[in-house]
């Protein structure tokens, strides 16, 4: 079983629903849309459209994963997921694997107190006890223990229901030394420029004072592009997993 993102997503959070507010469950297509799209117990947070969901769902009834129902007389369609049935899981096993699926590697402590909310999953031990069952090909391969990173006490699991995304687009360390060394000579060319063209000292101190505030802003930027970019490696590295 190989789930890209979109339909881990969808998948999670119908067993997710199914298991916290099942007087609401099955959903319609807004109502998924929005549970997809939540930014509580989700990592990354997403922000699918319903035409992404929409088409989602119709592969993955095509593949026997989620089931439509008509209610209200035919005029809505909601929705319910099948993936419970298909891996042949408890309520308190599918609220381990939803976690994964919504969340990302965790840990089994991180996992026993966050499936809780779903369904009563035990101590850290037993869902440890769980994943390694999950991990053994009887099972289906169904999660895995990675190896523990550098400074983490505790290693973490992961689902092997899809492949990992693909990865975000980090610009290299060259590249960065490159656009921060491309700003710094922007900045001394002005003040050449503004030293060479003014006719008298006066002059020159105005020009100075006016490149000095646009040196000043592209300083400024060029802090901001060094933050978002450090932001955007610790995000990949997180996504990533480390050495998985």
């Amino acid at each position: 079983m190989k789930l890209d993102r979109t339909s881990r997503r969808v998948l999670g959070s119908l067993v997710e629903k199914r298991l916290t507010t099942p007087d609401q469950y099955p959903l319609t297509l807004n109502a998924l849309v929005l549970a997809c799209n939540q930014s509580n117990n989700r990592d990354p947070v997403v922000k699918f459209e319903d035409f992404e969901v929409d088409g989602c769902l119709r592969q993955l009834m095509i593949e026997g994963l989620v089931t439509r129902m008509e209610r209200d007389g035919g005029r809505t369609d909601r929705w319910k997921e099948r993936l419970t049935e298909s891996l042949h899981l408890a309520d308190a096993d599918m609220a381990v694997l939803a976690e994964l699926l919504l969340r990302g590697p965790q840990t089994e402590q991180e996992l026993s107190k966050r499936a809780a909310r779903m369904a009563p999953v035990g101590s850290p031990e037993e869902v440890a006890a769980r994943l390694a069952r999950f991990a053994e090909p009887a099972a289906g391969r169904l999660v895995e223990h990675l190896p523990r990173r550098s400074g983490e006490r505790i290693a973490r699991w992961r689902h092997l229901l899809g492949g990992a995304d693909e990865p975000l687009p980090v610009p290299s360390e060259d590249t960065t030394a490159a656009l921060t060394q491309s700003g710094e000579r922007r900045i001394r060319d002005i003040a050449e420029a503004v030293a060479g063209e003014a006719r008298s000292p006066s002059e020159a101190t105005t020009r100075i004072m006016g490149a000095s505030a646009e040196a000043a802003l592209l300083r400024a930027q060029i802090d901001r592009m060094q933050g978002e970019l450090d932001a955007l490696r610790a995000r990949v590295a997180r996504l990533e997993g480390g050495p998985s």
